[in-house]
Order: C-alpha cells, then sequence, then structure tokens
C-alpha cells in the first residue's frame, strides 16, 4: 500500500511540475507581451491605472476570509482517505460561504468603483476606471461562484496539474484576444474581460472533470459548516500577504503623485512575478505531497523528502534570481525603448527586486507545512508583525526613496517573517538543523554577490533585439544554474551529515 501511494504521489508531482511549467511559461509570454504593448499603445498612465486597480481589487479580496487555505486544508484529510461522504460535506460548506463571499464582493467592489476615481490625479475618464473596475473584479467573482470549490477538491488530491492545463488554454487566449483589441483600439478595460471569459472557460473544464473522476462526490448534502475551521486566523494571514504583496502600487498611487510611478513599479515587479512564478510551481507540485504526508502522519517520509528537496530549491531560488539580478537591466531597457512619458532606467530598484524575490520564498519550502499542518493561529503574530512593519518602513521611505524606499520596507519585512518561520518550524513540525539550512544560505547568498559584482564588467548597456536578449538570458540562467549546482554539491558533502541530526 505504502508503494503504491508513493508511486502514486510521485505520478502527480511530476503531471503537477510539468503542467506548472508550461503554465508558468505561458504566463511569462502573457506578462511580457501585454504590458509592453498597452504602455505603447495606451501609455503608461492607464498601465498604471490597471496595476493600481488589480491591487485594489486584491484588498477587496478579504471578504473570502481565508476559505481558500480553510478549504483546502479541510479537504486533505477526506481526500487521502477517500472519504468522500465527509469531503461532500465539506464541498458543500465551501460552496455556500462561497456565495456569501460573492454577494460581499460584489457589494465592495460598487464603493470601490464610486470611490476610486477621487483618488486618481491623472485625466482618465470615469468610465473608463469603472469598466476596469468591473473587469478585473469580474475574474474573482467567477473565482467565488465557480472555480473556488473545484480547486479546492484537484488541489487536496495533488491533481493541481488539471487547473493548470485549464489555465494554459485561457492565457493563450488571453494573449490572442487581447493583441486584438489593443490592434482594433478598444477600450483597456476589454484587455481584462478576456480573462473573465477565460475563467468561465477554466470553470467549464473543471466541473466536466471533477464530476467525471469524483462522482461519488454529492453537492447537495447537508454542509459540514463546523469543518471549515481557523477562517479568522487565516483572515490574519491573508491581510498580512495583501499588506506585503499588494500595498506598494497604491502608495505609490496615492503619495506617488502619478500612476507613471505605479507603471514602473509593475513592470519591475512583472519579472520579478515570473521568477516566482516558476519557483512556485517547482515548490507547489511537492508541497501537496508534503502536505499529505503529514496529514497521515508519516513523519519520517516527510523528514527525508523535505531534506534532499531543500538543497534543490535553495538551487532553484538563487540561480534564478542571481539570473534575474544580473539580466532585468539590459532586458528593461529594450522592453521600455521607445516609451517617453516615465523614466523605467533605475538599477537600484531591479537589485532590489532580486532580493526582495530571494527574501519572499526563502521559507517557502517550510511555510507550506506549516500552513498544510493548520497552524495559523500559532503564527498569526509572525505575519501581524511583519505586515506592521513593511507599514510603518514604507510609510517613512517612500517621501525620499519612492520605489526604491518601499523595497527596503518590504525586504525588511520578509526577511523577519522568513526567520520567524524556519524557527517556528524547528519547534513545532519536527526538528531540523537549522544551522546547516543557514549556512546553505549564506553560502548561495555570498555566491549571487560575487556573481553581482562581477557581472558588472561585462554588462550591457542594453539588449539590441529580443531574439538576442531572450538568448543571453537563457544562456546566462544555465551558466549561473550551474554554478549554483556546484554550491549544492559543496554544501551537500558539507552540512548534509550534520543536518541529519
Amino acid at each position: 500500500m505504502l508503494t503504491f501511494l508513493t508511486n502514486k504521489l510521485k505520478s502527480h508531482f511530476m503531471q503537477n511540475f510539468l503542467s506548472g511549467v508550461i503554465y508558468q511559461i505561458c504566463m511569462a509570454v502573457c506578462g511580457i507581451v501585454m504590458p509592453r504593448l498597452i504602455i505603447m499603445h495606451y501609455g503608461s498612465v492607464l498601465n498604471g491605472l490597471i496595476s493600481t486597480v488589480t491591487q485594489l481589487i486584491s484588498y477587496m479580496s478579504i471578504v473570502e476570509m481565508g476559505l481558500a487555505s480553510a478549504s483546502l486544508v479541510a479537504l486533505y484529510d477526506p481526500m487521502a482517505k477517500h472519504d468522500y461522504i465527509k469531503a461532500s460535506q465539506i464541498v458543500a460548506a465551501i460552496n455556500r460561504f462561497y456565495n456569501q463571499v460573492a454577494a460581499l464582493f460584489s457589494f465592495g467592489t460598487i464603493i470601490a468603483g464610486l470611490l476610486l476615481p477621487f483618488f486618481i490625479k491623472d485625466d482618465i475618464p470615469i468610465y473608463t476606471i469603472w469598466l476596469v473596475v468591473a473587469s478585473v473584479a469580474g475574474i474573482n467573482l467567477v473565482t467565488y461562484m465557480f472555480l473556488g470549490k473545484y480547486r479546492a477538491i484537484l488541489q487536496a488530491d495533488n491533481r493541481l496539474y488539471v487547473s493548470n492545463y485549464a489555465r494554459s488554454l485561457g492565457v493563450v487566449i488571453q494573449i490572442f484576444l487581447g493583441i486584438v483589441i489593443i490592434y482594433l483600439n478598444w477600450n483597456i478595460a476589454f484587455i481584462k474581460f478576456i480573462a473573465v471569459f477565460t475563467a468561465c472557460v477554466e470553470t467549464v473544464i473543471l466541473i466536466a472533470y471533477v464530476r467525471r473522476v469524483y462522482p461519488q462526490l454529492n453537492y447537495h448534502v447537508e454542509p459540514a459548516i463546523g469543518a471549515i475551521k481557523q477562517r479568522s486566523d487565516i483572515l490574519v494571514h491573508q491581510i498580512s500577504g495583501l499588506v506585503l504583496n499588494n500595498t506598494d502600487i497604491l502608495l505609490l498611487a496615492i503619495f506617488g503623485g502619478t500612476l507613471s510611478l505605479a507603471s514602473i513599479y509593475n513592470v519591475y515587479n512583472m519579472i520579478l512575478g515570473l521568477v516566482t512564478q516558476v519557483i512556485s510551481s517547482f515548490l507547489s507540485a511537492r508541497a501537496t505531497v508534503f502536505a499529505r504526508l503529514y496529514v497521515l502522519g508519516d513523519i519520517t517520509q516527510l523528514k527525508q523528502r523535505v531534506f534532499k528537496f531543500e538543497g534543490w530549491y535553495l538551487m532553484v531560488v538563487y540561480s534564478l534570481h542571481t539570473a534575474m539580478a544580473i539580466s532585468i537591466m539590459p532586458f528593461i531597457r529594450l522592453y521600455t525603448y521607445g516609451v517617453k512619458d516615465a523614466n523605467y532606467d533605475l538599477p537600484i530598484v531591479g537589485l532590489f527586486f532580486a532580493l526582495l524575490g530571494i527574501s519572499k520564498v526563502l521559507r517557502s519550502c517550510y511555510s507550506e507545512i506549516v500552513a498544510s499542518a493548520g497552524k495559523f493561529k500559532e503564527t498569526k503574530g509572525i505575519v501581524i508583525t511583519s505586515a506592521t512593519i513593511n507599514i510603518i518602513l514604507s510609510l517613512i521611505l517612500i517621501w525620499d526613496l519612492k520605489i526604491t524606499g518601499l523595497l527596503i520596507g518590504s525586504i525588511v519585512a520578509e526577511l523577519y517573517r522568513t526567520v520567524h518561520y524556519i524557527f517556528y518550524f524547528q519547534k513545532n513540525i519536527y526538528r531540523s538543523n537549522v544551522l546547516a539550512y543557514s549556512l546553505r544560505i549564506i553560502f548561495n547568498t555570498i555566491t549571487f554577490a560575487v556573481l553581482y559584482i562581477a557581472s558588472h564588467q561585462y554588462r550591457l548597456s542594453a539588449f539590441t533585439n529580443y531574439s538576442i536578449a531572450f538568448a543571453s538570458m537563457f544562456a546566462t540562467t544555465i551558466a549561473i544554474i550551474c554554478i549554483f549546482m556546484i554550491i549544492k554539491y559543496i554544501t551537500d558533502f558539507l552540512f548534509d551529515k550534520t543536518a541529519r541530526h
């Protein structure tokens, strides 16, 4: 039985990982192509409007009150044990809660749409602002009303690849139709309405798949309301995440004086987002395996798998962020070539975004397991403090340092959260060797610094075209991966025996 389970987990891991890579490639193409076209065709101000509204709607998602994470935690156990009666009751509860969330979210969106025009200083027609708000909010609304429960079922059963493939198809449709809309010179809001349409496509695909694979699930049973636990504690984590990930653009929109700063931030953040998404795919495929092992109580197997995984994880994290730090400015200069309404050439911002990315994902290997264990109440003090640090530092530093000041605040807050999460894991999940993991981080950080400084001797002022840009970035990434792979094997040799004790 254990061998069968192990083989099944490995099979789903590979499918989750490969589908995640495909999805991230599609997202990368969309993330690179569409903002460039929007900036060139509509200008930095309207691109900043989309970024600002997206962040605002992210804040509106607090009405979900941690439902997505709580649903996933509740479903792990019955799906792992094939208890479809209990799973049906939990899914029915999820559906009821999501309907309530959709109603609250719709009301909040209307209020946000009415108030937002008063805070925007740039000359943008009110109807354009309203249309952008409606289109961005529509994506969340489809998720709450239809997608949420099906994604939870698939992720809890380690079948995230189904959603990944459906999303990949949606992104391809977004790119194609988005280019058509820009060519036809339609209102910018229609570009976001395409995402609403593709969310509906994903809904149809997931409904068909889930109902075929899980015919045992009954969506009309009495909901197990009490099974969805810790929502208030999860909400604290969700608000903290919103503060850490979505505050900067809103602060720039309010205190920066122009939406152009929000556009600049968004272009750099787009590149960091692509790197983070690749790392997330690498992690999420394995995180579900870790969660199932924890739920089944196989701590020995969990320790062995996490131990083997963390070395490779750090190699991926530092390789991709080093390649980003080295390549980001030549790429930005090419990407924004011809843009005259804002200055995107900010090397210090590029470096700080890479450092922010590293500080965010260092803890993820452990924080995913902590979340799977349902330790939201126990860790909410950590996330409250980190969010507070971020807000205070950002408000102090934005006046003189603008984007750089916001990034400093975010980095300090993320590092605080990372350190405390690792120590919490060590104390409350199982004992791992923090010293060995910390030394791995130090070795990789030193390598990052050496490569970044050395790259200045050979850095191009800008790539001359996209073919050269992508070829150079690919070659740089491969070379850096090889270097960090050597660092991994060195640290394995130095620290692995220590880490096992």
